[in-house]
């Protein structure tokens, strides 16, 4: 649907198809397109990143190839290729791609639309470009560390808040039902208790008694 939206606009340049793994129509592709010599089809590409530099603009997935085409700063147009990659947040405007969503629901005039627009806005393409290079991508493990580290600070300020909230709501039952309240009251109950059982032993030899009396 990509190669048919580009093929249709009027881009009449060289268009290089990189065939993953995990493409199974590679027979189909390959015969279907052996005449036109504006394509090139490769397959078991070992040298990925060449063929990204080379490019003017890329289509991908929303998988882990996004984060080899911002190192490298190149302009792209995403297509998510199951509802899992909708998840991947990093292939969004803030980091340079232009994220067209679920690649099955997306028609093949947005596509076309889209990437007439891109090509053919130079400053839009090196907007993506500056926003690219200003991604953090070789200290990726300590901003992974930091936002772990900020998660589990919030995570525990709200449980210090809910564990507040809990204690004050408990005493508050306690004091509706005629209880003592908080831990000073209990306190306060305990020793008034102890000053009234020792009078008691005091009077009578036996506390128990005493305060019975």
């Amino acid at each position: 649907k990509v190669l048919e939206a580009i093929l249709e606009s009027d881009y009449k340049n060289k268009i290089e198809i990189i065939l993953g793994l995990g493409y199974g129509n590679k027979k189909e592709i390959q015969e279907k397109y052996k005449d036109n010599e504006r394509i090139e089809i490769y397959e078991n590409v070992k040298n990925m990143s060449e063929h990204m530099h080379d490019a003017d603009l890329i289509f991908t997935s929303a998988g882990r190839t996004m984060y080899e085409i911002a190192s490298l700063g190149v302009p792209c147009i995403c297509l998510c290729q199951n509802e899992r990659e909708l998840s991947h947040i990093f292939g969004n405007v803030e980091n340079g791609f232009i994220n067209l969503g679920l690649g099955s629901e997306v028609s093949k005039e947005e596509i076309k639309e889209t990437f007439e627009n891109t090509i053919e806005d130079f400053q839009l393409r090196k907007e993506m470009n500056k926003r690219m290079s200003e991604v953090d991508l070789k200290h990726g493990f300590d901003n992974i560390k930091r936002l772990i580290k900020q998660s589990y600070k919030e995570w525990k300020e709200e449980m210090e808040e809910a564990q507040e909230s809990l204690l004050e709501i408990q005493e508050q039952f306690y004091e509706d039902m005629g209880g003592f309240g908080s831990g000073e009251n209990y306190k306060s109950a305990a020793e008034d208790f102890i000053d009234a059982w020792y009078s008691a032993f005091k009077e009578t030899g036996n506390g128990l008694e005493g305060l019975k009396e």
